[in-house]
């Protein structure tokens, strides 16, 4: 089982210039779905191809729910949903795009 590692820092709130400290995750190096096949075919009697092949299915369900406006729960993976994080205002509604 893996250990999530992080580093303390220091937040300041901008409003208050309170302090307060909290954790902040490390990141590795990025793995890639042929690495996570790879990985999963050595620690199990499944063959690489079929695995391959049912993560292909497994990424397209995924993508599909998550862009008809599902919020996904895959315990224990985590949760995943779609979010906009930046936008731009428009003068008028008839402006707003989804781009």
């Amino acid at each position: 089982m893996g250990t999530l590692r992080y580093k303390v820092v220091k937040r300041r709130n901008p409003m208050t210039a309170a302090v307060s400290y909290g954790p902040r995750l490390l990141r590795y190096t990025l793995i890639k779905a042929d690495d996570v096949v790879e990985r999963a075919a050595q620690n199990s009697n499944i063959d690489r191809g079929l695995l391959e092949a049912a993560m292909v299915g497994f990424q397209e369900a995924v993508r599909n729910f998550i862009m008809n406006g599902h919020n996904l729960l895959l315990f224990p993976l985590g949760s995943f949903c779609v979010s906009l994080l930046s936008t731009e205002g428009a003068d008028t509604p008839e402006a707003v795009s989804a781009r």
